[in-house]
């Protein structure tokens, strides 16, 4: 049985208007991932990854975004926050900690 949905239905009332309008945005770090500036480009081997801080992860490296800053320019990890940051219109910008040093630099 085959059903079909109406996407054009009206909202019916405010309360639904509101908790359609609060579920269309999504929680994500106040950082490059979720800046309207970020281009993601791909992953690659993060040796400050947050998982690492626990120990159970150090047989291996762990991958982190990568992407590319329209506003800056160059490659940066979608974990770094930047005093250009823009959040996307569809993002709730949650409060997070900064890399210790940025893309490129080991440490």
């Amino acid at each position: 049985m085959q059903v079909q949905f109406n996407f054009e239905a009206p909202i019916e009332s405010p309360a639904t208007k509101e908790i359609t309008s609060y579920c269309s945005k999504i929680g994500m770090p106040k950082a490059c991932v979720s800046c309207a500036y970020f281009v993601h480009i791909g992953w690659e081997e993060d040796d400050q990854h947050p998982l690492l801080k626990s120990g159970i992860f150090r047989k291996s490296l762990l991958t982190t975004q990568v992407g590319v800053c329209k506003k800056q320019g160059g490659k940066q990890f979608g974990t770094e926050i930047c005093p250009k940051y823009s959040a996307h219109p569809d993002v709730i910008p949650v409060e997070v900690e900064n890399r210790a040093v940025p893309y490129g630099v080991k440490q």
